[in-house]
């Protein structure tokens, strides 16, 4: 891994959250906490300065202290030279850089592992996960004393290769990591510190943030958001990655693979 600049690393000026809204739905017993946003980034140089200004906007508009952690995973494309510009311009804003594509798996730990925040939102670069859906998990963290919260998509908007990937996925959850039937999982999630304490210190060579999700937590939930049509752009998991990704979780994971042997 290879990180930013020093400078373009150093967290410059104030946490972000100066203004409340009166109107806003921050539960009580959120509005002091510090929430950490982690982006993984691959090329989308088109679309993530848009949605690093959106996320501000709403910690900005609900008051709230936050930062936000973008890790650049080997993108062939200018999101490097983007977050660089961007970093300079938004003090909460700090950005990585890996040597080469290594997996949203891995960006997300990379970030996690300099999150400072009482939460951690995990969330795609591509707008999918609408920033402004982020107030649905934190209403129901305080809501449910949840430990992680996974956004539940309304209406997912996927393709069919990756709505069958995920049902693959999700039977080896439930098998392997205990994932109650009734919990959607998504990789849009809210972790509270102690959970993100407990993955960072797991040393999996092959890590899947799902499965440390459900195996370092207690009380999950579910809260409902809206799942957005890409904006640009296409998906990078295709039908090879994701058999990638479910031959990897078994193998890392479960013992299935050898007694199968």
């Amino acid at each position: 891994m290879t990180r930013a600049s020093q400078d373009d690393l150093e967290r410059v000026g104030p946490i972000g959250g100066a203004n409340v809204d009166p109107r806003t739905r921050v539960p009580i017993q959120m509005r002091g906490a510090l929430f950490s946003v982690i982006i993984p980034v691959f090329n989308s140089g088109d679309i993530i300065a848009t949605t690093i200004d959106r996320t501000v906007d709403f910690f900005e508009r609900h008051g709230l202290a936050f930062e936000i952690i973008c890790v650049n995973d080997g993108s062939r494309d200018d999101s490097w030279h983007v977050l660089k510009q961007k970093v300079s311009d938004q003090p909460h804003l700090v950005v990585l850089n890996l040597l080469r594509n290594y997996g949203q798996h891995n960006a997300n730990l990379c970030g996690l592992r300099q999150a400072r925040g009482d939460w951690v939102v995990t969330m795609d670069d591509d707008l999918q996960n609408p920033p402004e859906e982020i107030i649905a998990l934190i209403e129901e963290a305080a809501a449910g004393d949840r430990d992680v919260v996974f956004g539940a998509f309304a209406h997912k908007r996927a393709a069919r290769h990756r709505r069958a990937g995920s049902r693959a996925i999700g039977m080896i959850n439930r098998r392997v990591f205990g994932q109650p039937q009734d919990l959607q999982v998504t990789n849009f999630r809210l972790l509270r510190r102690d959970v993100v304490d407990r993955i960072c210190a797991d040393r999996s060579a092959y890590p899947y943030m799902t499965g440390l999700a459900l195996l370092y937590s207690h009380n999950r939930g579910n809260a409902t958001v809206e799942h957005a049509p890409r904006a640009t752009g296409h998906s990078n998991y295709n039908f090879v990655r994701i058999t990638r990704l479910v031959l990897t979780i078994l193998f890392s994971y479960s013992a299935f693979p050898l007694r199968l042997s």
